[in-house]
């Protein structure tokens, strides 16, 4: 013989309740990880951050998946705080794009003109090489140095 100790089934309010317990208690994760994404955002951590968010994309799913008659004034103040994180969130995320994207621009400038320079070096310096050679030597002084019988080098 077996007790059993069997607990009356939860009214339909007692599961409205438990639902509302639920999402308030899976908000607070999202919020957590909102704020930790914040902080990665910060630290240039871009890596971390893309892996936070789709874990908490994950969990934003299933918090929405529980039906509830009417959500309380806790989840929307967790949905407002939520949001406020999110946009500043976005709005390094976009300073990081923007600096970058400049970065590379700069560095692409730099580079054209590095093509631009090595392009012209090899004319210019030949040019210069023949121009020296085609001169006659001379001394210090101006003059064409002698040889020790007296003429010109040639």
């Amino acid at each position: 013989m077996y007790i059993v100790d069997r607990q009356p089934a939860p009214t339909p309010q007692q599961r409205q309740e438990l639902s509302e317990r639920e999402r308030r208690f899976q908000l607070a994760r999202v919020l957590r990880l909102t704020e930790t994404m914040l902080q990665r955002a910060e630290a240039g951590a871009w890596e971390e951050l893309e892996m936070l968010e789709r874990e908490r994309k994950d969990e934003l799913d299933q918090c929405f998946d529980m039906q509830c008659a009417q959500p309380s004034l806790d989840v929307a103040e967790a949905l407002a705080a939520l949001v406020h994180l999110n946009e500043r969130i976005v709005a390094l995320v976009r300073e990081a794009r923007d600096a970058l994207g400049a970065a590379h621009r700069a560095e692409s400038g730099r580079h054209r003109a590095a093509g631009a320079y090595s392009e012209q070096l090899p004319s210019a310096y030949s040019k210069q090489l023949t121009n020296a050679y085609s001169k006659q030597p001379t001394n210090a002084h101006g003059e064409q140095p002698t040889s020790a019988y007296s003429e010109p080098l040639s």
